[in-house]
């Protein structure tokens, strides 16, 4: 791994621009998610693993919450938009520090569909008798072809499930999962700053420690959010209106 990656302590991007795009929140508050720095988790690691410098633990709590978030299948979100006529893509927005990961499931005006198989076309029938079909073309593209009955605005409702991810190089990240995942994070980062080759704070025993103990973390969370029947998660975002 590379130490000359932007760090952490940067600005914030500005959103990016898209046609037709699909607003994303939260699908377990259903507002919109609020971002922060990791500066917290940061300080911490640094505690543990004295002699990192701060970039350093950047760096690799940023890779450890991206491969957390990978394990957890995802930060949860819902896209929502008002479907427009003659209008067949829409676009899944997320802000420039996070990117679409997974579609794993679409309702067309409140009548849910299949989970969709990136690149496959999957039927379905709409609330209002439309008929037709839909595929997701990563990372961020939702096409919606109707047979019959077209989409009429503002009477239909387009609706996806899924998740993202934060961008390699963010520098904000959604707050819920940090609180909720935190000590998992610091477990994951701690075992790979430690398994670094060649510095003073290199501890392959504690690096191994730290793994078992983000492993463990990672089995409770699955169970939980299992027995809970939950998915990804929930959090949306399509047109600008919240749910």
């Amino acid at each position: 791994m590379m130490f000359d990656r932007p760090n952490l302590f940067c600005d914030a991007p500005a959103p990016r621009e898209r046609a037709c795009p699909m607003s994303c929140v939260d699908t377990v508050t259903h507002i919109e998610p609020e971002y922060e720095p990791l500066t917290d988790l940061v300080a911490n690691a640094q505690y543990e693993a004295q002699g990192a410098p701060a970039n350093v633990a950047a760096d690799y709590m940023r890779e450890a919450l991206i491969d957390h978030a990978k394990s957890m299948g995802g930060i949860a979100r819902r896209w929502v938009v008002q479907a427009q006529m003659s209008v067949t893509d829409y676009y899944l927005h997320a802000p420039e520090h996070e990117r679409v990961y997974r579609v794993l499931r679409v309702w067309i005006d409140g009548m849910a569909a299949s989970h969709p198989a990136p690149g496959v076309p999957t039927t379905f029938i709409g609330g209002d008798g439309a008929q037709g079909e839909y595929r997701f073309n990563p990372p961020d593209q939702l096409v919606v072809q109707q047979w019959r009955e077209p989409l009429v605005c503002p009477a239909n409702r387009l609706e996806a499930e899924g998740s993202v991810l934060p961008s390699e190089d963010a520098c904000l990240f959604d707050r819920q999962f940090m609180v909720e995942h935190a000590r998992a994070i610091r477990y994951l980062c701690l075992s790979k700053l430690f398994r670094i080759p060649g510095r003073r704070w290199t501890n392959l025993v504690l690096s191994a420690k730290y793994e078992q103990l983000h492993r463990s973390e990672v089995g409770q969370a699955n169970e939980t959010k299992w027995i809970n029947g939950g998915g990804a998660g929930q959090r949306s975002v399509l047109g600008n209106r919240r749910l």
